[in-house]
């Protein structure tokens, strides 16, 4: 640490008249933007206990929104002007400008303010995660826009886990940012980014090197906001070893936290060492990891908190959505298409091999089949009894007049329902924004059930997994508010896994094979 400290200081007497002007310390207000015009205009007035940092530590503001905080050196930064001052701010509000600024950047170190408005948070929200763009995002994001512009204002912002570059390779990494944030221009709900490893500049121009140009156009390298009492936090992670400073400024957001809040994190690399690290993870009320960098849709529920990664992103995007919920935090995946049309897939996109890993790995394990064909379905139709926890079930059902169709699994006193309503899917008491693709407008789903949790897949283009109480018990189809048909529909137990064998699906699966962390 003394040979890093000793290096940060000769670099600082070394970078000319751009290091003289940084500050050493900061003075300024949060304050409530009424007009959302990112000023702070007479007669706005300060807004108490916001968490302003500096990416080391954090101060609060006090009675009249004020604040100062005296800079810490991160030895991140080769080049510190670099470094960022940003606010953390509370549920109910949003930023109405950035919500950080460059050391570089200040002109005046007596009023770096940061102005928020007032914003409508309840529950249920979505938001979205896409990751390792690699430049390609830009190139055609009008349908990706188009889409999540769609979803509506259910999706609250998007989270982009880093690797939207190839910055060691130069001339286009160093542009992607500012191309990127011209791109997100088409969305209606704003963007976070967490830094990824693709992502640190070359060394060149001082103040694009490393870690400088993405402080310029995407952000910090750590920031964390509330929303709907729900903590979000991303830090710089793309390496196996989580770094000291970066678990020493984690360890101090989460400590802020009133006991109980639930915690999301955002970082790059999916699962790194560090036995602090692990620790916090543990006992913090961690919800979900959303990571990025392995190019896959993959869900860890082994790991030290639940996690998530994504699909990279192709010319129409694919990405995770994440409905909160009172109940918890749960994934689902939405494919766009691939060879450059919508919902046209290739052979390695997962919606085609999530859903053969699974068949391929239970096949040999079909028991009892029971088959359902042309059934009109007003109400609830008669149980199908199952004898095992371990269940598949594929439907094709015409929602015909229903304004509520789709399964109960298990128990009659606590059912586990998945639900089609016509504009939403709602998995286990999570609403996603679902529209039937398919011409003959059939609700097409794969579900399975094993050891408290539950797969679906729907229309080819809609895949979610989430954790459930053990449903075991009967399997109902279900109608309400019109009649709907049961086109054709298939409950299958499967059979007890034989000892020592891989034949049985585990959701740890999913991912593996689309190919090696990059």
């Amino acid at each position: 640490m003394r040979i890093i400290s000793a290096f940060l200081a000769v670099m600082a007497l070394s970078c000319g008249a751009a290091a003289a002007e940084v500050p050493q310390t900061i003075h300024g207000r949060v304050f409530l933007n009424s007009n959302a015009n990112g000023r702070l205009d007479p007669g706005e007035h300060g807004i108490p206990g916001v968490r302003v940092t500096d990416g080391v530590n954090f101060v609060t503001t006090g009675e009249d929104g004020s604040y100062t905080i005296k800079l810490a050196a991160d030895p991140s930064f080769k080049f510190r002007p670099a470094q960022t001052i940003a606010v953390c701010w509370p549920s109910g509000k949003w930023p109405t400008s950035k919500h950080w600024v460059r050391l570089l950047d200040i002109k005046d170190a007596q009023a770096v303010n940061f102005g928020l408005r007032d914003d409508k948070q309840s529950l249920p929200f979505m938001y979205l995660q896409q990751s390792d763009s690699h430049c390609r995002f830009p190139g055609r994001c009008d349908e990706f826009a188009a889409f999540v512009n769609r979803l509506g204002s259910e999706v609250k912002f998007v989270l982009d886990t880093g690797d939207t570059s190839f910055g060691p390779e130069g001339k286009d990494g160093r542009t992607t940012f500012r191309v990127l944030t011209e791109a997100e221009k088409k969305f209606k709900v704003p963007f976070l980014h967490a830094i990824g490893n693709h992502d640190v500049m070359p060394e060149g121009d001082e103040e694009l090197a490393g870690f400088a140009a993405w402080t310029r156009d995407l952000g910090p390298l750590r920031w964390s906001f509330d929303y709907a009492d729900v903590h979000f936090a991303a830090i710089d992670c793309f390496e196996e070893e989580m770094r000291p400073v970066v678990v020493d400024w984690l360890e101090k957001d989460f400590k802020a936290q009133p006991k109980g809040r639930r915690i999301v994190l955002c970082h790059h690399y999916p699962n790194p060492d560090g036995d602090k690290f692990h620790a916090l993870l543990k006992d913090y009320n961690v919800q979900l990891v959303n990571a990025g960098h392995n190019h896959a849709s993959k869900f860890w529920d082994d790991w030290y908190a639940p996690m998530v990664t994504v699909f990279d992103y192709k010319p129409l995007g694919n990405c995770n959505a994440m409905v909160v919920t009172p109940a918890g935090v749960s994934p689902a995946y939405y494919c766009l298409g691939c060879k450059g049309k919508p919902f046209v897939h290739s052979r390695r996109c997962p919606i085609n091999w999530e859903s053969g890993v699974l068949l391929t790995s239970v096949q040999k394990l079909f028991g009892k089949e029971v088959r359902v064909e042309n059934q009109t379905l007003s109400g609830a139709a008669e149980p199908i009894a199952v004898s095992t926890t371990k269940i598949l079930i594929q439907a094709r059902i015409d929602p015909g007049t229903s304004k509520r169709v789709g399964l109960r699994l298990g128990s009659s006193q606590t059912p586990v329902e998945i639900a089609f309503t016509g504009d939403h899917l709602v998995i286990a008491g999570a609403p996603l924004r679902f529209d039937i693709k398919q011409a003959d407008k059939l609700l097409r789903l794969t579900v399975f059930v094993q050891k408290g949790m539950v797969a679906v897949w729907a229309d080819e283009y809609f895949f979610m997994e989430k954790r459930i109480p053990p449903a075991g018990g009967p399997i109902t189809a279900f109608a309400e508010g019109g009649a709907a048909t049961i086109k054709t529909m298939t409950v299958t137990g499967i059979k007890p896994d034989p000892a020592n064998s891989e034949a049985a699906y585990h959701n740890n699966d999913v991912g593996g094979p689309r190919r090696t962390p990059d």
